[in-house]
This record gives C-alpha cells, sequence and structure tokens, in this order.
C-alpha cells in the first residue's frame, strides 16, 4: 500500500511571520558576542533588500553570514527559547488544526521550508513532524560557518530536498497526498499532489490556484 503525505510550507503558511527574520530579531535582542556589529550588518542588508539592490538569494546567503562564529550549542540553547516564547504563538490556529487532523489520519507530515534548521529542528519535534528546510554549514568543532550546506531549500530545491528524503519516491500515494503552501516559490511542490492547498496566497498564486482547482484557504490572520 502506498504512503500519504502532506507536506506544509512555514513561513506565512502554517505561521504568520517569516521566520529567518523573526528569529534574528530574537537573536540580536539578546545582545550575543558581537552583537551591536551584526545589528548594523542586518540593518543595511534590510534596507538593500528593501531597495531590491539584492535578490532573495543573496540576501539570504548575506543572512546566514550573521551565525558565522557562534557555537552550534549556543545557538539552539536560543532556539528552544525562540520556539517556546515566539514561534508556538506565531501558528496560524485553522492550518496548525489541518496538521493535527492529518496526522490523526495518518498522514506522514513534513514541514517544507526555506527556514532554518537552527531553530526549525525544534518546532519540527514540538509539532512531532518531520522537517525539510536549508541547513547551515558547521566546521568540526561544530561551529558555523555562515554558510549554506547542499542546497537553500526554496523554489524547485524543495522538491529536489523532498526526494533526498524520501526513500521511495515511487511509494507515496501523491493522488492522495496534499500540500500546502503560500507563494509563487512553493507551487513546484504543490504541483506533487492531486489535492494542493494555497494558504492565504497573493492575487497571482490565488489566480493560478483558480485555474488548476486548488483549494483557497483565507485565515485572516
Amino acid at each position: 500500500m502506498k504512503e500519504k503525505i502532506a507536506l506544509f510550507d512555514v513561513c506565512h503558511t502554517l505561521v504568520k511571520i517569516t521566520t529567518i527574520n523573526d528569529f534574528i530579531d530574537y537573536f540580536l535582542s539578546l545582545r550575543p558576542k558581537y552583537w551591536l556589529r551584526k545589528k548594523i550588518f542586518y540593518y543595511f542588508l534590510r534596507i538593500f533588500k528593501k531597495l531590491r539592490l539584492l535578490s532573495s538569494k543573496n540576501y539570504k546567503k548575506y543572512l546566514v553570514k550573521l551565525f558565522r562564529g557562534y557555537k552550534e550549542e549556543d545557538i539552539l540553547k536560543i532556539a528552544k527559547n525562540y520556539n517556546f516564547f515566539r514561534l508556538q504563538k506565531e501558528l496560524k490556529k485553522e492550518i496548525f488544526q489541518k496538521l493535527i487532523e492529518l496526522k490523526k489520519l495518518g498522514y506522514k507530515i513534513f514541514l517544507i521550508s526555506g527556514g532554518l534548521d537552527i531553530y526549525l529542528k525544534e518546532f519540527s519535534n514540538f509539532l512531532g513532524v518531520n522537517l525539510i528546510c536549508t541547513v547551515l554549514e558547521k566546521n568540526e568543532k561544530n561551529i558555523f560557518t555562515g554558510n549554506i550546506l547542499g542546497l537553500d531549500c526554496v523554489g524547485e530545491n524543495k522538491v529536489l530536498k523532498l526526494k533526498e528524503a524520501l526513500s521511495s519516491f515511487e511509494e507515496i500515494d501523491w493522488k492522495e497526498s496534499l500540500a500546502f503552501g503560500d507563494s509563487l516559490s512553493d507551487i513546484h511542490f504543490l504541483s506533487l499532489v492531486k489535492k494542493a492547498t494555497v494558504v492565504d496566497p497573493d492575487l497571482r498564486l490565488e489566480e493560478i490556484a483558480q485555474k488548476k482547482g486548488w483549494k483557497i484557504i483565507k485565515t485572516k490572520e
């Protein structure tokens, strides 16, 4: 019997926020080593992104430089508190309930996100689900290098990383499997399933969803 899975994007689908920016805000608010230098760097990054002087790809490449030089164990302690005090409170109730229902029905649940493993591991453990996301590189001393390890989990890379995570792509019942996303960059993995759902989409994605017959959920959160 083929396995049914449910794929959930995280940012603006399962939660109301862009998690990477929110985690960095939380991280810098704790004034870690070199915090002022990092905060200034982050401030200008956001300005350059807003002025479209940086592409989304390059913006993220520089964002992860903020973690260079920090020990994994120190970041994970911060991530644990971030998950409890911030991220869990940003869940979209309707989508969270859907995840819980599908889990009870026997679906294998995957969070599939361009967010970072350093805080999403804690979040996925809280939810009791599988995680596919962008992974930060560490050296042999478990200190972050400031680089992404392997593929950045965005766009079509979400499908490539999903294929790596699944023992057999062909053994999935794609007709009965489900996927939830909110943006155009999610189209690649949404298109894997027959029963796709877009959550609080922008106008372009909503038009595509209507043409494809995908379900549209507007949570108003």
